[in-house]
């Protein structure tokens, strides 16, 4: 049995297979946990991510099933704003996002039915090509994705929501 806590160090530690994934995005912290076999990328696995104000997660799609809590904080996933102890599931294949974290920001526990989907995330370009990059290998997302209109407009909201807030 292990216990951890996002207080302690080493907490927020990256494990050494997705290193290459700890500097995607400088408003988030993020860690894994694999369920089962840690060499297995068919073992379940679970994510926290702790989101800056305003930070934004892309549409993007899995090809396996996940779940997503909302611990803290909220989050806009487009058709309401999420709240601590609200889930959202999402099927293979299924796109969801743009999300953006909430003026206090977020912290989220996702849970993947496969270890490989943290990393091999499915993006939908503009054109509508749909591309699988692995960002363990150093391939990363499409510049101009599906979906995301109105994003810049809803950060700035955020940011100046969060501004007022502590100030």
């Amino acid at each position: 049995m292990a216990h951890y806590s996002p207080d302690e160090a080493g907490y927020w530690a990256v494990p050494e297979k997705y290193q290459s994934m700890r500097n995607l995005a400088e408003t988030m912290r993020m860690t894994w946990f694999i369920l089962g076999d840690d060499d297995s990328e068919d073992a379940p696995a679970a994510m926290v991510l702790d989101m800056q104000p305003g930070h934004v997660i892309a549409r993007h799609a899995h090809d396996c099933e996940r779940v997503e809590i909302v611990v803290s904080g909220s989050l806009d996933v487009g058709d309401r704003i999420l709240r601590a102890g609200d889930i959202m599931v999402a099927h293979p294949g299924e796109f969801y996002g743009p999300h953006v974290a909430g003026p206090e920001g977020c912290m989220t526990l996702e849970v993947f039915s496969a270890a490989r989907e943290t990393h091999q995330i499915v993006y939908q370009a503009e054109d509508g090509t749909k591309v699988k990059p692995d960002a363990l290998i150093g391939e990363y997302r499409p510049r101009r994705l599906a979906g995301m209109e109105g994003v810049r407009e809803k950060v700035a909201a955020v940011r100046a929501e969060a501004a007022k807030r502590n100030s």
